[in-house]
C-alpha cells in the first residue's frame, strides 16, 4: 500500500465509547436523619470532639435495574467535593446487588443543609436518578434530585 493510499483510507476511530447511561424515577418512603459525636485523642494531638452526619433516603425505584427495585443512598457533608478521574463524572456512585441498590454521594455542606431543610420538612417525596449501566454490579451516580411531586 502507499502512503497516499494510506492516507486516503479513512482513521479508525480510537479511544473509548460513550458510556450508557440509565435513568429511573423512584418514589421515597423513608428518610433517616443521624448525627453523631465522639472525642478523639490522637497520640501527640490535645483531644478533640468529632461529629459525623448523614442523611439515609429509602426508596423504591420505578423500574427494576437487574432483580433490585428497592433503593438506599446515603448523603455525606463534606466540605470541598471534587469530581474525581473516573468517567463519566459522577456524583456518587452505587452498588447494584439482588437485596437491593445502596448508594453514596458527598454533597457540599450547603446542599446537605438544603436537603436536611427538605427532609424535616416532609418534602422528600419523590427523586429522580441518572447513572451508568452497571458493570460488575457497580454504577456511576451521574445526577440526583428530590421533589415533592412526582415527575414525568
Amino acid at each position: 500500500m502507499t502512503l497516499r493510499q494510506e492516507l486516503a483510507m479513512p482513521k479508525k476511530r480510537t479511544g473509548r465509547k460513550r458510556e450508557e447511561l440509565l435513568s429511573r424515577f423512584f418514589t421515597v418512603s423513608s428518610v433517616n436523619e443521624s448525627v453523631s459525636l465522639h472525642a478523639t485523642a490522637p497520640r501527640g494531638l490535645p483531644p478533640a470532639i468529632d461529629s459525623h452526619a448523614h442523611l439515609e433516603v429509602r426508596g423504591t425505584i420505578d423500574e427494576p435495574v437487574g432483580e433490585s427495585s428497592e433503593l438506599n443512598i446515603l448523603f455525606f457533608p463534606k466540605d470541598l467535593v471534587e469530581v474525581g478521574t473516573a468517567r463519566p463524572a459522577s456524583v456518587g456512585s452505587m452498588d447494584v446487588a439482588r437485596s437491593g441498590i445502596r448508594g453514596g454521594v458527598f454533597i457540599t455542606h450547603r446542599e446537605f443543609d438544603r436537603l436536611w431543610a427538605m427532609s424535616l420538612a416532609g418534602q422528600l417525596k419523590h427523586g429522580h436518578l441518572a447513572f451508568s449501566k452497571p458493570h460488575y454490579r457497580t454504577s456511576f451516580i451521574v445526577s440526583i434530585s428530590f421533589s415533592r411531586e412526582k415527575g414525568e
